[in-house]
């Protein structure tokens, strides 16, 4: 059933909306941005860490970005 699915995709098309109660556009915005924020502030103080060689930084960023996936 799946080579139908790949052969229709081509010709679908959708768009998914998402409306979240209790929360404006403005704060979810700024929540993201504030995780992001958070998010570079450590990958920052890993690379700039000066206690680690530069092969352990790159393991530590690899697992924690390979981790989300």
């Amino acid at each position: 059933m799946e080579w139908v699915w790949k052969r229709l995709a081509p010709y679908v098309r959708a768009r998914t909306s998402l409306e979240i109660v209790g929360i404006t556009e403005e704060a979810l915005a700024s929540a993201l941005h504030d995780g992001a924020v958070e998010r570079l502030k450590w990958v920052e103080t890993v690379v700039f860490c000066n206690e680690m060689e530069d092969e352990e930084k790159i393991a530590v960023l690899k697992e924690w970005f390979l981790e989300d996936s």
